[in-house]
C-alpha cells in the first residue's frame, strides 16, 4: 500500500528528475521541477497595478512557455506543473511582497460542476504551494462559487463584467483580515473585483496574486 501511494504521488507530483516543460534531466532548480535552460525562457514580469480598484500583482506574461504550463495545468491534468508555478510565484512573492500584512490565502473559486468536471481547482493548487512556502494558511472554500458562469475566456471585455455579477459568497468571516486572492491568470479582473467586494464587505481587505497577466 505504501508502494503504491508513493507512486501515486510521484505520478501527480513528479520529484525532480526532469523539467516539466523540455523533459531534460540536466540542471534542474531545486524546489521548481524545471531546468536552468527553460527557466531562463520563462516571460518573467513581477508587475502590479490596480485593476477594477483592487491590488493586482503577477510573476508571468501569459505568453510562450506560461501559457503553456498554465494551459497544461488547466485542460490537461498536468497538475505537478502547479508546483513549478507556484515555485515562480513565491519566488516573486519573497522579492517583492514579504511587506504585505497577510492574514491568509484564499483561491479563486470554481463551481461544484466545473470542479466536478475538472477534478481540482488550480488556483487552490497554487494558493497550497504559496501557503507552503510562506507559512500563512490556506482557506480552501474561504470563498465560494454560486452561479455556475460561463467560461471568461469565451467572453467580451463588458459580458464578462457582467457574467460574474453576484457569482461569489463568503466561506469564512474575513473582519480584520487581508486576504491574499490566488487565480492562474489575470485578464480583465472581473471574477478578482467581484471576490474582493465580497472580502470588503465582510469587513477584510484584499490582494490579488497571479501566476500571469493577459492583456
Amino acid at each position: 500500500m505504501r508502494g503504491f501511494l508513493k507512486g501515486l504521488g510521484e505520478l501527480l507530483f513528479p520529484v525532480d528528475v526532469k523539467c516539466a516543460l523540455c523533459g531534460g534531466e540536466r540542471g534542474i532548480l531545486a524546489g521548481s521541477g524545471i531546468c536552468e535552460c527553460c527557466y531562463g525562457e520563462l516571460p518573467l514580469e513581477f508587475m502590479g497595478e490596480q485593476v477594477l480598484g483592487v491590488s493586482c500583482f503577477w510573476a508571468l506574461e501569459y505568453q510562450d512557455k506560461a501559457r503553456e504550463m498554465i494551459h497544461g495545468l488547466k485542460f490537461d491534468n498536468k497538475r505537478y506543473l502547479a508546483r513549478t508555478l507556484g515555485y515562480l510565484m513565491l519566488e516573486c512573492y519573497r522579492a517583492h511582497l514579504m511587506g504585505l500584512p497577510i492574514d491568509g490565502i484564499c483561491p479563486m473559486p470554481l463551481h461544484r460542476n466545473r470542479l466536478r468536471k475538472r477534478g481540482f481547482n488550480q488556483s487552490l493548487l497554487l494558493a497550497q504551494e504559496l501557503s507552503e512556502g510562506l507559512g500563512i494558511p490556506v482557506y480552501p472554500d474561504g470563498l465560494r462559487r454560486i452561479r455556475d458562469t460561463r467560461p471568461q475566456m469565451e467572453l467580451t471585455r463588458e459580458e464578462r463584467l457582467k457574467n460574474v455579477e453576484g457569482a461569489f459568497v463568503p466561506g469564512m468571516e474575513f473582519q480584520g483580515r487581508c486576504i491574499l486572492l490566488i487565480d492562474d491568470v489575470l485578464t480583465t479582473g472581473a471574477s478578482v473585483r467581484e471576490c474582493a467586494q465580497v472580502v470588503q464587505t465582510g469587513g477584510g481587505s484584499v490582494v490579488c496574486f497571479c501566476a500571469a497577466r493577459r492583456e
